[in-house]
């Protein structure tokens, strides 16, 4: 590598973002570093992902397994199994839409602000806290979970409605739909976290810590030069740098109160929404 190009990877080095992490144990144990992925590299990791939904979606063809088995659970489905199915594969949507309607409201934004910051506020304040305010708070708490509920079943409410609408034929159209979009969604995510991976582990000269000691590094040097390598990586190693990586992705401003445990699930119910529940079929009794 040119001297220049040395300098620009150590340069760029100084202003990253990444924490090691440790695989194996005593004589075996190696040190590998995780990055925090920059713009671009967030910018390839979208584009790898939205290509493998995209390809996963138009490469289906009615003789794959999966809509074959797809067909088979049609023929021995009734209506009403169908309509109960598509609305439980409709259940991360309704969620969504329910988080993001209370947010809209102003009267509920103020609430959770409360939620989100007032049970820290408390736990700062130590034995001075008002056990009558930390009472009233968790109440607001019991509120808001009752709420998100009340409007999650509204939104399913008007889902059955519109499906209750549809023609027999249409309702398998759409469960058919539902099914292709679930698939082409698993793509995605699968991608993505190979992607991710790809891009922000990176070869380590630390000996095994703590300490560690980076002064001979530059961690510019991937480990794995192509993503079918990710794809080979042993489980422990991905499961240790998705980890990692969802650790780099909090905010800095908020990376400080990452450790303490929040009592209001206001605060974290959304964590993990992004994440596609499985998708089953529905079979006739």
């Amino acid at each position: 590598m040119p001297d220049l190009m040395k300098k620009f990877y150590r340069l760029t080095d100084l202003f990253t973002r990444g924490t090691e992490i440790v695989i194996g144990e005593g004589e075996d144990a190696m040190v590998l570093w995780v990055a925090h992925l920059n713009s671009f590299d967030r910018a390839e990791v979208q584009k790898d992902g939205a290509a493998a939904r995209a390809r996963r979606l138009h490469t289906l063809r009615p003789t794959d397994n999966e809509m074959v088995i797809i067909e088979q659970t049609l023929a021995e489905s009734t209506r009403d199994q169908l309509i109960d199915q598509l609305l439980r594969n409709k259940s991360n949507d309704h969620y969504v839409k329910a988080y993001d309607d209370i947010r809209t409201d102003k009267v509920w934004r103020e609430k959770i602000d409360a939620l989100e910051r007032g049970d820290e506020q408390l736990r700062d304040q130590g034995d001075a806290a008002d056990e009558q305010e930390i009472e009233r708070l968790s109440e607001l708490n019991t509120e808001y979970l009752e709420e998100m509920s009340r409007r999650q079943a509204q939104f399913k409410d008007e889902s059955r409605a519109e499906l209750e609408n549809l023609e027999d034929e249409e309702i398998k159209d759409a469960f058919r739909e539902s099914i292709r979009q679930h698939m082409a969604s698993l793509a995605w995510m699968d991608e993505s976290r190979i992607s991710e991976i790809f891009y922000s582990l990176r070869e380590c000269n630390s000996p095994v810590g703590p300490p560690f000691d980076h002064s001979s590094c530059d961690h510019s040097v991937r480990l794995c030069p192509t993503r079918a390598d990710v794809r080979r990586l042993p489980d422990v190693v991905v499961d240790r740098a998705r980890d990692a990586i969802i650790a780099l992705s909090v905010p800095i401003r908020d990376a400080g109160n990452s450790a303490a445990p929040r009592s209001s699930s206001a605060s974290s119910e959304r964590q993990d929404v992004a994440e596609e529940s499985t998708v089953s079929t529905p079979t006739a009794t």
